[in-house]
């Protein structure tokens, strides 16, 4: 799974978009992804059951805001989907919208960004 880290890397510094990393992991057979904002770790679920995780920048917590709002992670997403920010500050982005994990599920184009409270807002592409 070394080649999945890499990419993970390379993506949280903007050397490549979340489309092409994700076709990519996906090809390498990640199913799908869950992010621990907070704690910046992924985890990578495989096609066959596996998983493992990774923590970007271990040093460096992130503190979620305490307000759930789906018009600030609209707009997170929208300015990454337009390569206006890298992945690292989308992570933050998201940490002031309120988002403390989010599941993407490379199989079907869904992402699930939750708050503590359990509110959650569903991203489809």
């Amino acid at each position: 799974m070394q080649k999945v880290i890499h990419l993970l890397e390379k993506a949280l510094d903007g050397g490549i978009y979340f489309e092409e990393f994700g076709e990519n992991v996906h090809k390498l057979g990640v199913a799908s992804i869950a992010f621990d904002v907070p704690k910046r770790r992924h985890t990578f679920y495989t096609k066959d059951h596996r998983e493992f995780d990774h923590v970007a920048d271990p040093n460096s917590p992130l503190e979620v805001s305490e307000t759930f709002d789906q018009n600030q992670i609209e707009t997170a997403i929208l300015a990454f989907d337009k390569r206006e920010c890298i992945a690292r500050e989308f992570h933050k982005a998201l940490a002031r919208a309120g988002v403390s994990h989010v599941r993407c599920y490379l199989n079907n184009g869904r992402a699930i960004y939750l708050s503590p409270k359990g509110d959650f807002y569903v991203e489809e592409w």
